[in-house]
C-alpha cells in the first residue's frame, strides 16, 4: 500500500525501493516525511543527528522562495559556520485517490554548489563573449552611420544658419544696416552667455533670437524705418510696433519660437522704461538682458549711416552709464570686465564671410541649433 501511494513522488525526490519492505533514501535527505490525506504520517526518514542539525539551522534566517501556489512552501537555509546550504520544502502530492503532503530537508552537496557557481560563471562568460563579438561585428557599421549622421547634422546646421542669416539680412538691408551686425551680435551674445555659464541648451535660442531680433521691422513703413534724423513721437510709437510684429511672425513657426524672449523683450529697460511690455529688473528674461547689452555695444563700436564708430573705451563707458537704467548692473560689470578680448577678435571682421567662418568655428555652439 505504501509503495502504491508514494512511489512516483519518492522517485522524484531520489527515493528508491529495494523491496516492498525496505526503502533507500538519498543520503542528502536529512529529513523526509509523507502524510496522507488525513495528515497522518505514512513514511518518515531522519538522519541520526537531525535534531542537532535542526537546532543549528534555527539560528539562521531562512530565505523563502516565492511561489504562485500557496500550498507550496520552500526556503533556502545556510549554515554560516560550515558554509553548507539546505533546501527545506513542504508541498502537496496526489496519489491515486487523495491528496497528501510531503515535506523534508535536503542537504545540497558542495559539489552541487560548485557546479552552480561554475554554470553561473560560464553563463556570464558566454554573455560577455556574445556581447563582445556582436560589438566587434557592429562597430564598423556604427562608425559609418555615426560619421554619416555627423555629416548630415553639419549640413543641416549650416542650412539652418543660412536661413537665419537670410531672414535677418533681409531686415538689415531694409534698415540700412549690414548682415555683419547680426553675426557680430550673435557672437558677442554667445560668448557672453559662455562667460555667464548659461545652460548650453539656450544657445539655440540665442542664435535664432540674435539673427531675428528686428524681424518685425518688415512691417514698418519705409518713411519711418529709413527716416534720417530723430523720429517724432507719433513715428516712434509706430516704430515700437516692430516688437509686436516680430512676436507675431516667430509664433507662426515652432522652429523659430525659441527666439521669442529676445525678439519680444530686447527693448525692455532694467528700470521699466522700455517697451512694449514695460518689464523691469529680473522680470525681463535673462536672454533679453544679455542680448540687449551686446546689441547696444555693437551699435556703439561700429559705423552706421547716421553715426561714426566709437572707441572701445568710449563704448564701455556708455554701457556702464546705462547700468541700473537700461541694463542689468550685475551683467554690466561682468560684460565690461570680460568683453575686450572678444571685441579684439571680431572688431576688424566687417566681412560677412569672415564672421560666418568665425561663428562656424564655434561649432559647439552651433550644434545646439536644432
Amino acid at each position: 500500500a505504501l509503495k502504491g501511494e508514494v512511489s512516483h513522488l519518492l522517485r522524484i525526490f531520489k527515493i528508491n525501493y529495494l523491496s516492498k519492505k525496505s526503502i533507500v533514501v538519498d543520503p542528502h535527505f536529512l529529513y523526509l516525511e509523507l502524510y496522507n490525506e488525513k495528515n497522518v504520517s505514512i513514511f518518515s526518514h531522519k538522519v541520526k543527528n537531525f535534531t542537532q542539525i535542526k537546532k543549528e539551522l534555527n539560528q539562521y534566517n531562512h530565505k523563502f522562495i516565492q511561489t504562485s501556489n500557496a500550498n507550496i512552501k520552500e526556503s533556502i537555509l545556510h549554515n554560516h559556520i560550515q558554509n553548507r546550504f539546505y533546501f527545506k520544502f513542504s508541498r502537496p502530492f496526489i496519489n491515486e485517490n487523495n491528496i497528501g503532503r510531503i515535506e523534508g530537508l535536503y542537504a545540497i552537496s558542495k559539489q552541487d554548489v560548485e557546479n552552480i557557481y561554475i554554470n553561473i560563471f560560464y553563463s556570464i562568460l558566454q554573455v560577455i563573449i556574445s556581447i563582445s563579438l556582436t560589438t566587434l561585428m557592429l562597430y564598423p557599421i556604427i562608425v559609418y552611420l555615426n560619421k554619416n549622421y555627423i555629416k548630415q547634422s553639419k549640413e543641416l546646421l549650416k542650412a539652418n544658419l543660412e536661413i537665419l542669416s537670410v531672414l535677418g539680412g533681409t531686415i538689415s538691408k531694409r534698415d540700412s544696416e549690414t548682415d555683419s551686425h547680426n553675426y557680430r551680435v550673435t557672437i558677442y551674445t554667445l560668448e557672453f552667455a559662455k562667460i555667464l555659464s548659461l545652460d548650453e541648451q539656450l544657445f539655440s535660442a540665442i542664435i535664432k533670437g540674435a539673427f531675428l531680433h528686428d524681424i518685425g521691422k518688415i512691417g514698418i513703413a519705409d518713411n519711418i524705418l529709413l527716416k534720417q534724423g530723430k523720429l517724432n513721437s507719433i513715428e516712434f510709437e509706430q516704430m515700437k510696433l516692430h516688437v509686436l510684429y516680430g512676436k507675431e511672425i516667430i509664433k507662426q513657426s515652432s522652429y523659430l519660437n525659441e527666439a521669442f524672449d529676445i525678439v519680444a523683450y530686447h527693448h525692455e529697460h532694467y528700470d521699466g522704461s522700455g517697451y512694449l511690455s514695460g518689464l523691469k529688473g529680473e522680470e525681463i528674461p535673462i536672454l533679453a538682458r544679455v542680448f540687449t547689452i551686446c546689441d547696444v555695444f555693437d551699435a556703439l563700436t561700429t559705423k552706421r549711416p547716421y553715426k561714426e564708430e566709437l572707441s572701445f573705451k568710449e563704448s564701455i563707458d556708455i554701457i556702464k552709464q546705462g547700468a541700473n537704467t537700461l541694463f542689468d548692473p550685475n551683467l554690466v560689470d561682468i560684460f565690461c570686465n570680460h568683453i575686450e578680448p572678444i571685441y579684439n577678435k571680431i572688431a576688424n571682421l566687417d566681412n560677412k564671410v569672415q564672421l560666418h567662418q568665425l561663428l562656424s568655428n564655434e561649432f559647439h555652439y552651433l550644434d545646439k541649433v536644432n
